[in-house]
């Protein structure tokens, strides 16, 4: 599936900090014979704070370049940099819902990137089966810095044209 004719539906907003941190050498490719830049991320991992709490999302530098790595298209990165993250949120907690969607998510862009359509597919239906777990914020703006409506329709959109085929 070509990025051109399909792209990859974006769910973070830019209302967020910038970090200025060394994104990796190399993007990770598995069964590719790549190996992965780990020094970055071991690094950025090490600062995972003690709770996740999505009151405090700006503050956490390895949430933060997660999304930094997911938009420079490091979607094996970012998913190991998530994973820590999501593993300190409370359990069945929105902040851990959104981030086990986002780790979906990089897997589902990983697969795609793999030319694996079959596993990009559950992996998106497991980001949209995550993500509506979500609940909306009262205000109706983004969540940790991601828009749930929008990255939630672009999803159901792909799902659906995947279902026309």
């Amino acid at each position: 599936m070509s990025d051109v004719l399909h792209p990859l539906p974006k769910p973070f907003s830019g209302d967020r900090p910038r970090l200025h941190l060394p994104m990796p050498a190399t993007h990770h490719r598995p069964g590719s014979g790549s190996k992965p830049d780990l020094s970055p991320l071991e690094a950025v991992k090490a600062l995972v704070p003690e709770r996740t709490e999505a009151a405090h999302w700006r503050a956490n530098q390895p949430y933060l370049y997660g999304i930094a790595l997911f938009e420079a298209g490091f979607y094996w990165e970012a998913h190991e940099v998530w994973e820590p993250v999501w593993l300190n949120a409370a359990p069945n907690s929105a902040d851990r819902h959104l981030l086990q969607a986002l780790i979906q998510y990089a897997n589902a862009a990983l697969k795609r990137d793999m030319g694996r359509e079959r596993a990009a597919q559950r992996l998106f239906a497991e980001t949209a089966r995550h993500l509506s777990r979500v609940p909306q914020p009262s205000a109706g703006g983004p969540f940790m810095g991601v828009d749930l409506i929008g990255w939630q329709v672009a999803i159901e959109a792909r799902l659906a044209s995947w279902d026309a085929i």
